[in-house]
């Protein structure tokens, strides 16, 4: 899409973590399942699993602090939990290193590094972000049938536009479905 910042360029100079968070992601369930692993979280934000940036230093504390509740984590994880999976982890994790190193790393979509693009509910183009990555979490069935083999760069666009068309008619279609048959 375009290439990191130059102000993303002096993070990473300097071995400043970065990560995707999502904004008010979860809410009081979310935290009430962070409760059921770990006890010492009062608030964390919600980090995405799209994008993780740092040296290995970093990386090794995160994993380290993953070990440290993974067997809590285990005996929670079939009771429904608000989201199961690297991205609970993960924000425990960051949580926890804020509060016992004052580790913060630095929201990745604030130097434009990342966006997630919903292709069923957005409106802009995808290119109007102008971000280093986008990532489809709502695209999954589009991006399992690429052929690369047999497409351009030009053609693979032109077809992820009609999918995203195809995905906001049904949507919309959805939405027209349930107004009618409340």
């Amino acid at each position: 899409m375009r290439e990191f910042s130059a102000e993303y360029y002096e993070l990473i100079k300097y071995g400043v973590p970065s990560v995707y968070y999502l904004n008010a992601y979860g809410g009081v369930k979310k935290m009430k399942d962070v409760r059921l692993i770990v006890e010492d979280i009062d608030w964390m934000p919600w980090a995405g699993g799209e994008f993780i940036g740092g040296i290995a230093s970093f990386f090794k504390k995160i994993y380290d602090e993953i070990l440290s509740f993974k067997d809590a984590y285990w005996s929670v994880i079939n009771k429904g939990l608000f989201h199961v999976g690297d991205e609970m982890l993960t924000s425990i994790a960051l949580a926890r290193l804020r509060k016992k190193q004052n580790l913060c790393p630095v929201d990745a979509k604030w130097f434009g590094v990342i966006h997630r693009y919903w292709s069923a509910f957005e409106l802009r183009s995808i290119w109007s972000y102008g971000t280093f990555l986008i990532h489809l979490p709502g695209d999954k069935i589009f991006e399992a049938h690429i052929d690369l083999s047999a497409k351009t760069v030009n053609d693979l666009f032109i077809g992820y536009g009609w999918f995203c068309n195809k995905q906001r008619l049904k949507h919309f279609i959805k939405g027209v479905i349930v107004r009618f048959t409340r």
